[in-house]
C-alpha cells in the first residue's frame, strides 16, 4: 500500500496488492472516501497533479 497526503488535508492511497475490489482512493480526515478507481489491475504507481482543477502548490507531500 503507498499512501500520499494532499494539501487539503485529504490521503491518496493506493492498494497495489488487492487482487480486488477498490485500487485507488482518497478519504478525507473524517475517513470519508473522496472518490475511488476499481479496475483489472492494481496500482503501482501514481501521481496527483491537480485538485479541482488548480495546481498543487509546494513541495509534494509523502
Amino acid at each position: 500500500m503507498v499512501a500520499s497526503g494532499l494539501p487539503n488535508g485529504n490521503t491518496v492511497i493506493a492498494s497495489y496488492g488487492a487482487q480486488k475490489g477498490v485500487k485507488l482512493f482518497e478519504v478525507t480526515r473524517d475517513k470519508q472516501v473522496v472518490w475511488k478507481y476499481e479496475g483489472p489491475h492494481g496500482v503501482h504507481h501514481f501521481q496527483v497533479l491537480t485538485t479541482n482543477g488548480k495546481p498543487i502548490e509546494g513541495r509534494p507531500l509523502r
